[in-house]
């Protein structure tokens, strides 16, 4: 009896060993940063955005989002993949460098109201009505949108390497099927940044008889040419290549593809 308890306790030892090993530590972020030419500075604000195991794999998923004094820097997204047995398996890396020098302001002098005004004017949907806060981050519909308007604030980079402190929203409009996440300056009130969450797609007069006559519109694709993109990948690529996107990476937003040779 006392034999088996023994073995029991030492095989729920390495278990648990087993599954603590891969735990995400200020190591990796360490290790990633000197990879990717990061210093300190530019690693020094981030948080946790998602984590998670693969069920299948065993690899733990992490991302991280960069941030500047607690404010998130828009689409700066670090992954850090790790192995069931701890080492690091897969990285990728939107962090910024050189952080702190890109800052163009930490201040917003335009209230949320004033650049919720000037985002529905730039979209041309009217000017919000009745305009409400519901709780901490969210105003009403007012008049505008199909749902409640989130805002927060964060930091877009713009052409000039610089980042400008906006304000945050999400707008479904009314009347049309666009669904809008904009960034509008929070001191000049410019919408520096939009996305449109609809993806649309046109199909030409006998498109279904000839699909390679299919056509995206620029929000179906992001505004970025995926066929060019793999073409020009695997142009001369060994037969045993493949242009994917490597194990780990969680969406096409999470990273890019890569050449992997004989997986």
């Amino acid at each position: 009896m006392q034999k088996f308890i023994f073995l029991f306790c030492c095989c729920f030892t390495m278990s648990l060993y087993a599954q603590q090993s891969n735990v995400f530590n200020v190591d990796h972020v360490k290790t990633v940063a000197a990879k990717y030419k990061l210093s300190p500075a530019d690693v020094a604000d981030y948080a946790i955005s998602s984590e998670h195991v693969s069920s299948i794999s065993g690899v733990r998923n992490v991302y991280l989002q960069q941030q500047y004094q607690g404010i998130d820097i828009y689409n700066a997204i670090l992954g850090i993949h790790i192995a069931p047995n701890g080492d690091l398996f897969h990285t990728t890396s939107r962090f910024l460098p050189q952080l702190t020098k890109r800052i163009k302001n930490t201040t917003a002098t335009l209230r949320p109201e004033e650049a919720l005004a000037a985002a529905a004017q730039h979209l041309n949907i009217g000017t919000p009505a009745d305009l409400r806060l519901i709780k901490e981050g969210v105003f009403n519909d007012a008049g505008i949108s199909e749902n409640e308007i989130p805002f927060h604030l964060i930091y877009q980079l713009t052409e000039t390497g610089q980042l400008h402190l906006c304000w945050n929203f999400i707008i479904k409009e009314t009347k049309s099927a666009d669904w809008w996440d904009l960034r509008v300056d929070a001191n000049t009130g410019e919408v520096l940044d939009q996305t449109n969450w609809t993806v649309t797609c046109n199909w030409d007069h006998g498109g279904f008889d000839n699909p390679t006559s299919h056509k995206h519109s620029a929000a179906c694709s992001g505004g970025h040419d995926h066929h060019a993109q793999e073409k020009a990948s695997s142009g001369s690529m060994n037969p045993d290549s493949y242009n994917v996107y490597p194990l780990g990476i969680e969406s096409p937003n999470h990273g890019s593809r890569a050449i992997v040779t004989d997986p």
